[in-house]
């Protein structure tokens, strides 16, 4: 893996706003935990903190980073068939280190960044009310590339 792989997705860590913008996702996540995948929802709850969110933006993959990349990357959560339909299943390191009083995001990033490997999810689109899921072409044939 190269290292422009891990960042290819406009995670801008660099940004001083970037941990609190980690944990408002962690948040907004755990208001859907354990339930099922509706990507519409949580389009729709996201629209409340992003600032791409705006019509202005006509960007038709506005939540990509929010819903794909850092989940992808970071193992904020992960999504699960349960009875015939994807789940939104928060992780347990998020809720230890993110959706709490005091986030430790330094504690959170050590623990996921060890865990980091491929193959992860990206590119992979869960159909909302159902089993269904479709893979990117692209994320297949790079996925088999790095195994």
């Amino acid at each position: 893996m190269e290292m422009r792989d891990l960042f290819s997705h406009k995670i801008h860590s660099s940004s001083e706003s970037w941990a609190n913008k980690l944990i408002d996702l962690a948040f907004v996540f755990s208001e859907f935990d354990r339930q099922p995948f509706d990507r519409q929802e949580l389009e729709e709850r996201l629209s409340r903190i992003s600032p791409r969110a705006s019509t202005v933006a006509r960007d038709p993959s506005k939540f990509r980073d929010e819903i794909s990349a850092y989940p992808a990357y970071l193992g904020l959560y992960r999504v699960e068939l349960i009875n015939s339909k994807w789940h939104f299943i928060l992780s347990e390191t998020a809720k230890k280190f993110l959706v709490t009083e005091e986030p430790n995001v330094p504690a959170f990033m050590l623990l996921q960044l060890i865990l980091f490997q491929y193959p992860n999810g990206m590119g992979v689109a869960y159909y909302s009310d159902s089993d269904k899921v479709r893979i990117q072409a692209n994320t297949r044939d790079r996925t088999l590339e790095f195994i």
